[in-house]
């Protein structure tokens, strides 16, 4: 949330590490991606390195129709 208030418009978010997000951690997510899709020129907020039971997380709520997913974090840098 601060690197969209910083006015940062195209961010990557690695969860590589990550096994559990709360409802208040997709809220942030869900968030940032709004405000940067209202920027001009927009911007995006994409996924890199997920865990594949997070992912059927994201899959179960609808997430994985807002956000893209990347294998890797150059992927995800190089699709800005």
């Amino acid at each position: 949330m601060d690197l969209v208030e910083q006015g940062k418009k195209n961010i990557v978010v690695n969860l590589r590490n990550t096994d559990y997000i709360s409802s208040a951690g997709m809220k942030a997510l869900l968030w940032a991606l709004m405000k940067v899709r209202r920027m001009i020129p927009a911007g995006d907020v994409v996924i890199s390195e997920i865990q594949p039971k997070l992912k059927e997380t994201f899959e179960l709520i609808g997430f994985t129709h807002l956000f893209k997913f990347y294998g890797e974090d150059v992927e995800a840098v190089g699709s800005f």
